[in-house]
């Protein structure tokens, strides 16, 4: 192409060209739109019928027809490169959309958990203010019993001194000091009872962050075993079998554990497939040096099924038999086989009675004007 372009700067139709244009680098932007329009094909075409062209064409022997094989198998492997690459291209549009979507997902679930965590530190705070409160009202009460209780003491310790005969103030007094001590008694347990939910609400974080931690190592691996999963043979199958590719994507990017794939797979008789997905999510964590706790992981199965056959085989990771379960933890939310929400609402219950205890406690020993501080 370039001894073409030689030859035709040669031809008179050229040099009108470059005497015209006066300036290489118009020449070049003049060649380049010449070499797109058709003006530049006729004129290859007219090159071709000259002399110059024929004496090339003799010199060059076969030139052209094995310019026009070259130019045909360059074009044969540039369709196959670009069809290649279109194949990729699809692959990883199809998967830019996918970790796209599990990123919104994760940081939706990340913005779940932490507006969560932040509702759970604001009713702390307002339980704290409120138990502050509470104890600014403990003790201003027990100051006003404590100068109560030194006003009687100075009236009795008069009277008594003056009426040395009488015990039955004194006795009033032992019993009003054993009850400062149970006060104190019960101010004790309120700081010891603040100090336990201080640590009970510091483990259930720990927890939480533990449980995060694991949700995003699941996430990742789910994420590769479905990458993995979308190249086997058994993953064609599943979706030659579901009819529907787009429904089948929708499954597979909602699908985020272990225990809704399994759940998804158990329900679709795909045990064998999922044993096999299984296998080579455990190869493809360890070429990633990835680890699972498999002693932690649970299975929970719900059967959608109308005859109640024999349960299916249990999961099977690194040689072990997940455990199952009936109910599981998610989020707070207590789930269960059935899919019924009696595990919540025992939950809710139990733990609405715990904090309600330390009010029971306080009501036996406080005055009615104090109750009414707990009761707003």
């Amino acid at each position: 192409m370039n001894h073409l372009l030689i030859n035709v700067r040669k031809t008179k139709e050229m040099n009108h060209l470059l005497i015209n244009a006066g300036k290489t680098k118009e020449m070049n932007h003049l060649l380049i739109n010449v070499r797109k329009t058709k003006e530049m094909n006729h004129l290859l075409i007219n090159v071709r019928k000259t002399k110059e062209m024929n004496h090339l064409l003799i010199n060059a022997g076969k030139t052209k027809e094995m310019n026009h094989l070259l130019i045909n198998v360059r074009k044969t492997k540039e369709m196959n490169h670009l069809l290649i690459n279109v194949r990729k291209t699809k692959e990883m549009n199809h998967l830019l959309i996918n970790a796209g979507k599990t990123k919104e997902m994760n940081h939706l679930l990340i913005n779940v958990r932490k507006t969560k965590e932040m509702n759970h530190l604001l009713i702390n705070v307002r339980k704290t203010k409120e138990m502050n409160h509470l104890l600014i009202n403990v003790r201003k009460t027990k100051e006003m019993n404590h100068l109560l209780i030194n006003v009687r003491k100075t009236k009795e310790m008069n009277h008594l001194l003056i009426n040395a005969g009488k015990t039955k103030e004194m006795n009033h007094l032992l019993i009003n000091a054993e009850k400062t001590k149970e006060m104190n008694h019960l101010l004790i347990n309120v700081r010891k009872t603040k100090e336990m939910n201080h640590l009970l609400i510091n483990a259930g974080k720990t927890k939480e962050m533990n449980h995060l931690l694991i949700n995003v190592r699941k996430t990742k691996e789910m994420n590769h075993l479905l990458i993995n999963a979308g190249k086997t043979k058994e993953m064609n199958h599943l979706l030659i079998n579901a009819g529907k590719t787009k429904e089948m994507n929708h499954l597979l990017i909602n699908v985020r554990k272990t225990k809704e794939m399994n759940h998804l797979l158990i329900n679709a008789g795909k045990t064998k497939e999922m044993n096999h997905l299984l296998i080579n999510a455990g190869k493809t964590k360890e070429m990633n040096h990835l680890l699972i706790n498999a002693g932690k992981t649970k299975e929970m199965v719900v059967d959608f099924r109308r005859r109640h056959s024999a349960a299916p085989a249990p999961v099977n990771i690194q040689g072990k038999d997940i455990e199952r379960v009936d109910s599981y933890t998610y989020l707070g939310v207590h789930l269960n086989h059935k899919l019924d929400w009696t595990h919540n609402t025992d939950a809710l219950f139990k733990k609405g009675q715990s904090r309600l205890y330390l009010l029971r406690r306080l009501s036996c020993s406080f005055f009615q004007f104090i109750l009414r501080v707990f009761s707003f």
